[in-house]
């Protein structure tokens, strides 16, 4: 199985397939789109760099297996219901 997927993030959504069980956003995207991690069930990390300022609505939705999410200090917007649906997920700030 993947265990790593490095993602753009910034202009579509993420195919995300049943084996992906991490992600790593590339330095140098500033915002994360809407819907971009929508249902990636099995997904339980995501390392966002510092200079990413947004995460757009329901950008991880439904990642039910979510546990890590390492937020930079310079996202300054979080939108509505961004990780609804994230039953495990604890927010880490860096």
């Amino acid at each position: 199985m993947n265990s790593k997927y490095i993602c753009a993030g910034w202009r579509e959504r993420c195919n995300c397939l049943n084996d992906i069980r991490s992600v790593e956003i590339k330095k140098g995207i500033t915002n994360i789109v809407s819907f971009a991690f929508y249902d990636c069930s099995f997904l339980t990390s995501v390392t966002i760099p510092d200079g990413v300022t947004s995460i757009g609505r329901d950008t991880f939705f439904g990642c039910k297996s979510l546990t890590s999410v390492i937020i930079p200090a310079s996202v300054t917007s979080i939108e509505i219901d961004a990780f609804v649906g994230c039953a495990a997920y604890t927010e880490a700030w860096t």
